[in-house]
């Protein structure tokens, strides 16, 4: 049995001391004996969660799949500047991600 993990710190186990062994994923999958993977990123958006699940190649050998949905308020742009994925949590760095916009336009 394989089983396919994704969300956020949550999911990822960001508050535990040892997280890939006492996150919740590791432990539902030794109870059921199944291959776990762990998809997860602290502080990732449901964007990005979506994105990861959209490009998985063999995603019909998974057996059950456990996707945790984060703050709606999370998101993400694309840094053409970069190349990456910048993070945005109001929470955080709203007010960087407008300075950033703001300053494409010029």
């Amino acid at each position: 049995m394989k089983i396919y993990f994704n969300g956020c710190s949550w999911t990822f186990g960001e508050e535990l001391e040892n997280k890939r062994e006492e996150r919740f994923s590791r432990l539902v999958s030794k109870v059921l004996d199944a291959e776990e993977t762990n998809d997860s990123k602290a502080g990732g958006s449901n964007d990005r969660i979506i994105r990861k699940m959209m490009y998985i190649d063999n995603f019909e050998e998974y057996d059950l799949a456990v996707i945790q949905m984060t703050y709606p308020a999370r998101t993400e742009y694309w840094d053409k500047n970069t190349n990456e994925w910048i993070r945005v949590n109001p929470k955080y760095n709203f007010s960087r991600w407008l300075t950033h916009q703001n300053n494409d336009r010029v």
